[in-house]
């Protein structure tokens, strides 16, 4: 990419209950006459006379007004931009790094063809489009339908265009894809990058990609001339002493790899921090850089009350350093692709980071629209997520029927995909409570991760020994992982008996599993970092509303409850014990 233009700022909105403003963009190209067919309401031409709010981009909906909080129709956002300057040969590609929950685009009455796919980026080239003063409208749907891989939400979904819009200029050449794999000689510390590339026009002889990589006193550069025509090149980096990437130590490098022509003019370039390191899942262990790693974990939602799931950068480092004050070195980010700079944190604090496609509860993956819909989510998730460091683990699904043929099939698929780019880190998924041998699912996955709420939904607690342990005994080679547990406590309610909905319970209960985690498991993601909206919860005075308070803080981060204290605690005394 070559440039980059912002389209965030203020747009307008309308909301749509009644389906009327998709016959609105289609009658927007005219007949050959140039006559619009009587009534139809153009969004363009009726620009002027419609009834519009002036809304941020990003944002969610649900905040704009108070009468929207729980409208989870279609809405249009629509604003104008002026074409940009473009030297010979330069193309233009419009971006959406997220949309909430789906989204149809249209450029000056032209519907661009873009994937069905929630939470993650959507791009359509649209130089040929492109007119003096240019007409941008998008209609996003806030629900999901019965054949989506997400038929049901266990969340409040704000919806909107939730994440950052831009124009990406680039050459007529361009870099498609650059996928980096970091290859490590542990024992010398050593390492070296495999450089995967992809372009849509292809590599021609004569041109020549050169790279860099530099930090904590590093320099190194390379250059590798193409010969031969073709989309793809493939080249590996010499191995170089390198600090390798860690929780206890996360050293980032910044690698930059320059496409130049035979002339030596600059087609495009990529860049990228990027950290040496290595995951793998095998002999029953979780292995980082050759050292097995029990997982200190906690969920977190990409949810805020005051900004919906439009995060600003500020909220989210907030978030993530109480993570690690907590004492985790390992984080849960369910059950949606999350913002882009979520993960470009983890990257920076050392946050071993498990990332989830919104495959969920009774997703009907007997239909094949669904099986189509997951499997394009999964690719794209992983080519976005691929290049971060923190990224240790690939997750298909939560809590789905993994007893159903129609599921092992999609599964089957869909791990063939991800191996397709990634030979090595660990594909999972998040099983909910059946008997470990009619857990069938578990068998196409590399580490096997259980949620599991005893001493919550069901009294006995200590059953959750007996369920890692006859988990291992089935699949003895793959780590076992506690994905979830936890208990509801609304923040401020205290009881010296410790009974349900205390601060006191839900600390105890915790503390419990945590420490039956450590003698079974691998390691332990707590449910859930803070309180969030959930209209799927029963409004009730002991949750203040439609409150998921499983949270071991309040919603809105101004409470610490006696769990998190009781977390830190065990956490950080683990953390010291691990580095002996």
């Amino acid at each position: 990419m070559l440039k980059q233009i912002s389209l965030n700022g203020k747009w307008n909105f309308v909301i749509d209950p009644q389906g009327r403003g998709i016959d609105w963009c289609q009658y927007h190209i005219k007949n050959p006459a140039g006559v619009y067919p009587e009534g139809a309401g153009d969004l363009h031409d009726c620009y002027e006379d419609l009834l519009l709010d002036e809304v941020d981009v990003p944002g969610c909906w649900q905040l704009y007004k108070t009468e929207y909080k729980w409208y989870q129709g279609a809405a249009f956002y629509i604003r104008t931009f002026k074409r940009p300057e473009l030297a010979l040969g330069e193309r233009v590609f419009l971006h959406f790094e997220g949309v909430s929950f789906r989204a149809r685009v249209w450029l000056n009455g032209n519907e661009l063809e873009m994937p069905d796919v929630p939470y993650l980026p959507l791009e359509a080239e649209i130089t040929n489009l492109l007119e003096a003063d240019n007409y941008l409208s998008v209609r996003v749907e806030g629900d999901s339908c019965q054949d989506d891989t997400l038929p049901q939400f266990g969340w409040m979904n704000y919806a909107g265009i939730i994440r950052p819009v831009y124009l990406h200029i680039t050459g007529r050449k361009r870099f498609e894809l650059v996928l980096l794999d970091p290859e490590i000689e542990i024992n010398r510390g050593e390492g070296r990058l495999k450089i995967r590339t992809l372009s849509d026009v292809g590599f021609s002889s004569g041109e020549k990609l050169v790279w860099t990589l530099e930090g904590n006193g590093l320099t190194l550069s390379g250059s590798v001339a193409i010969d031969g025509n073709g989309t793809k090149r493939e080249f590996i980096t010499p191995f170089t002493d390198v600090d390798f990437w860690s929780p206890e130590s996360p050293m980032l490098y910044r690698f930059t790899l320059k496409w130049l022509s035979g002339r030596g003019e600059l087609l495009d370039t990529y860049e990228k921090k990027i950290g040496f390191r290595e995951f793998i899942a095998k002999n029953g262990k979780f292995i980082l850089n050759g050292q097995d790693i029990f997982l200190r974990g906690v969920s977190r939602h990409n949810i805020h009350p005051e900004y919906g799931m439009s995060l600003p950068y500020a909220a989210i480092k907030a978030d993530l350093e109480t993570v690690v004050e907590m004492g985790c070195n390992a984080i849960r980010l369910p059950h949606y692709p999350q913002d882009n700079t979520v993960l470009d944190e983890c990257d920076r604090l050392g946050l071993l980071t498990w990332v989830e496609i919104p495959v969920y509860w009774d997703a009907p993956l007997g239909n094949p629209l669904t099986r189509q819909r997951m499997l394009k989510q999964l690719e794209i998730m992983v080519k976005r997520d691929y290049n971060h460091s923190s990224v240790a683990i690939w997750s298909m699904a939560n809590e789905i029927h993994s007893d159903r043929a129609e599921t092992l099939a999609c599964f089957r698929k869909a791990r063939a995909l991800i191996r397709s780019y990634d030979p090595k880190r660990p594909v999972t998924f998040a099983s909910w409570p059946r008997d470990a041998d009619a857990n069938l699912g578990l068998k196409m996955v590399d580490m096997c991760c259980l949620n599991r709420y005893r001493g919550w939904y069901d009294p006995d607690y200590e059953k959750v020994a007996g369920e890692l342990d006859e988990v291992r005994r089935l699949y003895p080679d793959k780590p076992i992982f506690l994905s979830e547990f936890g208990a509801g406590a609304r923040s401020g309610k205290h009881d010296p008996e410790s009974s349900m909905w205390s601060e006191e319970y839900q600390a105890e209960l915790i503390g419990k599993i945590l420490h039956i985690a450590r003698k079974h498991a691998c390691g332990a993601s707590i449910w859930v970092l803070a309180d969030f909206a959930d209209p799927s919860r029963v409004s009730m005075k002991l949750t203040d509303g439609f409150i998921n308070n499983k949270g071991l803080i309040s919603e809105d981060r101004k409470h610490r409850k006696l769990a998190f204290e009781t977390v830190k605690q065990i956490y950080n005394k683990w953390k010291q014990e691990d580095k002996i």
